[in-house]
């Protein structure tokens, strides 16, 4: 499921569907460098900011000031992915490229995530392929090695895509598993990642089952 969350996102990039914080200047410029600390609370686990576990589209849409803005693509099982121009961050001075949000079947949000890609509103000279490296290191500083590596490939449009994915993982008091993720793909025989994700999952009952039956790569 991780991965086909991923690869959805990838679709959703290629054929223009996904929302872009390039449409508010403003929105961009006034973004501050990312708090990794943020992204964590042992309440909550890996989290982004306010938006709780399993908060609904309309308690989203209080919490954030209307950060969802349409709906980005439909994925197997129920899933539905939003745009969220309304959210975004920074990271080693560059902004991300878009950010959505994910719904399970019943509607509860169960993951944040934040895309970079080539873009006309990159305001940093730090490349894809830099801020793969660079940022998976300070990754690690904060939060130690991942605990699952998985790589995958498949075909969208007339291109291959390898993926490569780092999981940290943290269950809650209550009981939630939660992950942090970074992700990366690319197209084959090309050396500079095509796309990034920075994202935080919360997992289903069925997430949490396909995690359990896939093998790490270490």
């Amino acid at each position: 499921m991780k991965r086909i969350v991923l690869t959805l996102l990838t679709l959703m990039l290629l054929f223009g569907t996904a929302g872009c914080l390039g449409a508010s200047a403003s929105k961009r410029k006034d973004l501050k460098e990312l708090d990794l600390s943020t992204l964590f609370s042992e309440e909550e686990g890996y989290h982004f900011e306010n938006i709780r576990w399993w908060m609904t589209e309309e308690e989203i849409q209080e919490a954030t000031d209307k950060a969802l803005t349409s709906v980005g693509g439909y994925g197997a099982d129920g899933i539905a992915v939003y745009n969220a121009d309304g959210l975004g961050i920074r990271i080693l001075d560059r902004v991300c490229d878009g950010a959505t949000a994910a719904f399970d079947e019943n509607g509860l949000c169960y993951m944040v995530s934040f895309i970079f890609q080539d873009s006309k509103y990159a305001t940093s000279p730090v490349t894809l392929k830099n801020l793969s490296s660079q940022y998976y290191e300070r990754l690690t500083e904060a939060f130690g090695e991942p605990d699952e590596v998985l790589s995958d490939s498949g075909v969208t449009g007339n291109a291959t895509y390898q993926y490569k994915e780092y999981y940290w993982r943290y269950t809650t008091p209550d009981g939630k598993v939660t992950e942090l993720q970074w992700a990366k793909s690319y197209v084959v025989d090309e050396n500079d990642p095509a796309l990034i994700t920075l994202g935080v999952i919360c997992l289903t009952d069925l997430l949490t089952d396909e995690a359990a039956s896939s093998s790490g790569v270490r």
